[in-house]
């Protein structure tokens, strides 16, 4: 698991800990957490290829991210 600096983790921190993760285990981490939130893998493994889609197809970052 990947778990939070502080509560005010941002997602791409959160993004860089998951990166960190799996380059030390080989794996991604079954669930992340952002403010006090699990993540499962599932979820945020969705939410970084959406965000990589928009990055693609608009050039930019999206101004939110909804996570499930």
């Amino acid at each position: 698991m990947v778990k939070q600096k502080d509560k005010n983790l941002s997602l791409s921190e959160m993004v860089n800990d998951i990166i960190d993760f799996k380059n030390k285990n080989g794996v991604m981490p079954e669930v992340a957490n952002v403010k006090n939130r699990e993540i499962p893998r599932e979820n945020y493994s969705l939410m970084i290829n959406n965000v990589n889609n928009y990055i693609l197809a608009y050039g930019r970052s999206p101004e939110f991210v909804q996570i499930k």
